[in-house]
C-alpha cells in the first residue's frame, strides 16, 4: 500500500533587473533519505471456526491437491505498507518571475500489521494449538526479514533518484506545481519499482513456509 505526500517549501530572492537574463539555479546538497521502519505488536483472534477461516482469502496457495479436502487451522494476515513524504524545496526571483526546485528530504515508512489466526477448534495450550501459532510466526518471520533486507536497497536507490533530480529550473514560476508534480511521481515511481520487487519476494518466500513438508511435520507432531 503507497501514500505519497508533498511538502512543499518556498522563499524568495530578489535581484538587480540588470542581471535577470543571467539567473542560474545554485547548486544544493543531494537530499537526504530517511527511512523508518516498524511492527505493530502482533494481534490474536482465537474465536473463529475453523469452518470459518476456511472461507478467507490467503496470499499463499494450498500446497495439496485440489482433490484432497483441506481445513485452515490457522493464518496470518497482515501486509507491509510503504508511505512516503517529499519534501521539495522552490527558490523563486520574483523580478523574472523564475524558480529552482530540488528534494530536499524524503521520509519513507515501512510498517508491518500481523495478526495471527488460530481456530478455536484447537483449544488454547494444545500441541495442535502451539504447532500452527509456531507455523504462523514463520510467516511473521519472513515479512521481518523482506524489511530488514530492503530498507538499505531502497535507501541505496532513492539516494541515486534524487541525484539524477539534482536541481531542476530555472523555470518560470507559473510551471512551479507541474515540476513539483513531476520530481514527486518520479520519486514515487522510484520508490514503486523497489518495493513492488520486494512483494514479489515476499509472496515467494511466505509461499515456502506453506509447503507440503511443513504441513505434513506438524499433522505427526500433533497425532
Amino acid at each position: 500500500m503507497f501514500k505519497v505526500f508533498t511538502v512543499i517549501l518556498a522563499f524568495y530572492v530578489f535581484v538587480p533587473s540588470i542581471v535577470m537574463a543571467a539567473i542560474t539555479c545554485p547548486s544544493k546538497p543531494a537530499g537526504k533519505i530517511n527511512i523508518v521502519w516498524g511492527s505493530d505488536n502482533i494481534a490474536y483472534d482465537f474465536t473463529k471456526s475453523q469452518a470459518q477461516l476456511d472461507r478467507v482469502d490467503v496470499d499463499t496457495d494450498s500446497p495439496y491437491d485440489r482433490s484432497v479436502k483441506t481445513h485452515v487451522g490457522g493464518l496470518m494476515k497482515g501486509g507491509i505498507s510503504v508511505n512516503s513524504q517529499v519534501q521539495v524545496m522552490t527558490l523563486t526571483y520574483p523580478r523574472s518571475r523564475q524558480i529552482c526546485q530540488w528534494i530536499d528530504r524524503m521520509d519513507v515508512n515501512i510498517n508491518i500489521d500481523p495478526k495471527i489466526y488460530i481456530a478455536r477448534d484447537h483449544k488454547q495450550g494444545s500441541c495442535k494449538h502451539k504447532a500452527i501459532l509456531n507455523h504462523e510466526m514463520k510467516h511473521i518471520f519472513v515479512d521481518r526479514e523482506a524489511v530488514k533486507k530492503y530498507m538499505p536497497i531502497i535507501k541505496r536507490q532513492l539516494e541515486i533518484s534524487v541525484r539524477k533530480v539534482g536541481i531542476v529550473g530555472p523555470k518560470q514560476d507559473r510551471d512551479a506545481d507541474k515540476y513539483q508534480k513531476k520530481i514527486t511521481e518520479y520519486m514515487d515511481k522510484q520508490l514503486r519499482s523497489i518495493t513492488e520487487k520486494m512483494y514479489a519476494e515476499r509472496k515467494v518466500k511466505q509461499q515456502g513456509v506453506d509447503t507440503l513438508e511443513e504441513y505434513e511435520r506438524i499433522s505427526r507432531q500433533c497425532r
